[in-house]
């Protein structure tokens, strides 16, 4: 989660799970890159008879959902521009552990989990 003195400029994209078993949205700040405009770079996750977490990959948080209802997040994690850097990643909603990374790539498929978020991708590419 956000440290004290950090710069969060908002919020944005608060989404309750299919399951109604948690609840998250994206954080916006503008301490994390030289970028002089707030991005999305970090999901606060409230999940039902658990804590609240933060899911921090490291890089703009382009696109995400929940999965199996709402115990697993997916998410497309990305320079804010875009260049070919991205990852889908899989965390546990309960938890935020992350569970699986998959690189887009033009010789293997995306996992399931990934599949939904293909635009992401796709819109990285040349």
């Amino acid at each position: 989660m956000q440290r004290p003195g950090e710069a969060q400029t908002g919020v944005s994209d608060l989404r309750v799970a299919p399951d109604r078993s948690a609840v998250a949205w994206l954080v916006e700040r503008t301490d994390i890159s030289d970028a002089n405009y707030p991005e999305s770079v970090e999901l606060l996750v409230a999940s039902a008879g658990g804590r609240l977490h933060s899911i921090f990959p490291g890089h703009f948080i382009s696109s995400w959902l929940f999965e199996r209802g709402g115990k697993r997040i997916a998410l497309y994690d990305n320079t804010a521009h875009g260049n070919l850097a991205g990852a889908a990643l899989l965390y546990s909603a309960v938890t935020g552990r992350l569970l699986a990374k998959w690189l887009p790539d033009n010789k293997t498929a995306p996992p399931v989990w990934a599949a939904p978020l293909r635009a992401e991708w796709d819109s990285d590419s040349p």
